[in-house]
């Protein structure tokens, strides 16, 4: 796969670990900000955005490193969808 605008290809590797970066950020913020954890809820839903299209363009492209690739953005998102319940279950 190609990017739009410049025809150059993109790393999936880049774009997984993007995705756990995202997910080790929302779990942060809901540990370190008292409720009510907005900033939980929002890392959370951004990372779930980053993670299954890290999973999706990984599983597209394939190569040698697929594997690793797929397990880095499946992490980045169940820790997103961690700080996603967890946020939201502190905003009651």
């Amino acid at each position: 796969m190609y990017d739009d605008q410049y025809y150059a290809q993109r790393n999936p590797l880049t774009l997984s670990i993007i995705a756990l970066t995202i997910g080790i950020v929302a779990i942060a913020a809901y540990f370190a900000v008292e409720s009510p954890n907005y900033a939980a809820v929002a890392a959370g839903a951004i990372g779930l955005f980053f993670g299954s299209y890290s999973m999706t363009y990984a599983n597209r492209v394939g190569g040698d490193d697929k594997k690793r690739n797929i397990i880095l953005g499946a992490v980045g998102e169940i820790l997103s969808v961690l700080a996603f319940i967890f946020g939201l279950g502190g905003l009651q």
